[in-house]
């Protein structure tokens, strides 16, 4: 069976409330025990080290996808990586987060994340993939940007999101019951 991979784009802030590291910590470990190799952006700090980590703790695969400059920072990059990819641009950063994606999450973050979020749901509204697209939403942190695609759609600025671009979940359990992500684990 082929390795799967899921891209997860998430917070490198250290100022994240507890309750966000337990939802990175705890996506870590279900990717480690479904094993499923973490694609991230290969940092060690905020929500993005938190992830890495739980899935090493829990012997799982950490793909890391980060930039020179970014890499050049002491103490940001993910150095003990499974696979530690440094490119020359953030741009050639997300082309291989994008290529390497049998899925993607997004968990809390903020706007880097947002912007990797929109860029792979635009991308599948384009026609350009049709890999399953999770937002863990805990605590309504993403209900403002739900909202906001809401009214975009009753002006007629975009079609319905969802279900068909991507869907939502509160909890990090729940991606393991999404049908969309169970498709890619062959069940």
């Amino acid at each position: 069976m082929k390795e799967k991979h899921i891209t997860v784009f998430c917070a490198s802030s250290d100022r994240i409330e507890p309750r966000f590291r337990d939802i990175a910590d705890c996506v870590g470990r279900l990717l480690a025990e479904h094993n499923l190799t973490l694609v991230y952006g290969g940092g060690d700090v905020g929500l993005m080290g938190i992830l890495a980590r739980a899935v090493h703790s829990h012997d799982g695969h950490v793909v890391g996808i980060i930039p020179h400059a970014l890499r050049s920072i002491e103490g940001v990059a993910y150095e003990t990586a499974d696979e530690l990819i440094i490119t020359d641009t953030m741009r050639e950063r997300k082309a291989l987060m994008y290529e390497r994606a049998d899925a993607f999450v997004a968990l809390p973050g903020g706007i880097g994340t947002l912007e990797e979020f929109l860029e792979v749901v635009t991308l599948k509204r384009l026609g350009y993939h049709d890999r399953p697209i999770l937002l863990v939403n805990p605590d309504g942190f993403f209900d403002n940007l739900l909202a906001f695609f809401a009214d975009l759609e009753e002006h007629n600025f975009m079609d319905a999101v969802q279900p068909t671009l991507f869907e939502t979940v509160s909890l990090p359990e729940e991606l393991l019951q999404n049908s969309s992500f169970r498709s890619i684990l062959g069940g």
